[in-house]
């Protein structure tokens, strides 16, 4: 089963950034648009609310069951790319190896 997460986390890491790429390189970017990109509709900006909420409570139920280094590993993970590549990546640290 790690190896699964481990490849959930390596998906998870790859996906989001392909898109992001992608919106880069075809239009002009600039950072003072990416809310406008990021809010274009009420039902974007439903599923953006709905992870950022969700990735607070999953920050809120690891707190407890890991270590500090472990927590801010996906802390940072989550926020540099998102919950798809943190939350697999928190299953493979936490999976016990099969013996």
């Amino acid at each position: 089963m790690r190896n699964f997460w481990l490849f959930a986390t390596i998906i998870g890491t790859l996906l989001p950034y392909y898109f992001f790429y992608n919106q880069i390189v075809s239009s002009d970017f600039e950072w003072g648009n990416l809310l406008n990109l990021i809010f274009p509709t009420y039902a974007a900006t439903g599923f953006v609310v709905d992870l950022l909420i969700t990735s607070f409570i999953f920050w809120i139920y690891i707190s407890k069951k890991v270590n500090k280094s472990l927590f801010i590993q996906i802390v940072a993970l989550n926020l540099a790319i998102g919950l798809s590549a943190a939350l697999p990546y928190y299953l493979f640290k936490t999976t016990k190896k099969a013996i």
